[in-house]
């Protein structure tokens, strides 16, 4: 048939429409990355911290889980399995997890807080972070 044509409401309807559907990829692509790894560095920063606290040892292996668990919740909120953006957020919330729950313990002296075992750990948890954050995981 003949298309019919359309009128200007129907016309500017159809712009918002994308525009709307434009932002809310937008926000779900580099938004809920942010939320999942923030919800999921939390979790594992208190749980890191309680285990030394109660403990008294650091174990270098947890710095790692607390990498892989920023990078799980970084790609359960990314829209795809992952992409760079959810590793670059993964990464990042992973340091900060790490970071913070030493300082909770130690106080805010860096230099008395962190050593090079910290830094190898740290390097796994960023590892981790990153490839699982990525969707990398099974490759």
């Amino acid at each position: 048939g003949i298309p019919r044509p359309r009128s200007r409401m129907a016309v500017r309807q159809r712009r918002i429409q994308r525009r709307l559907i434009r932002m809310n990829n937008t926000v779900t692509t580099f938004l809920f990355p942010v939320i999942g790894a923030l919800i999921f560095a939390a979790i594992s920063a208190a749980g890191w911290y309680a285990m030394v606290y109660y403990s008294g040892y650091e174990i270098g292996l947890a710095a790692a889980a607390v990498g892989a668990l920023c990078g799980i919740g970084a790609a359960m909120g990314s829209p795809d399995d992952g992409n760079w953006w959810s590793g670059s957020v993964a990464v990042a919330f992973a340091l900060i997890a790490i970071y913070t729950a030493k300082v909770a313990l130690y106080g805010p002296s860096v230099s008395s807080t962190f050593n090079f075992y910290d830094g190898i750990w740290g390097l796994f948890a960023v590892f981790a972070a990153w490839h699982i954050g990525t969707g990398q995981y099974g490759s």
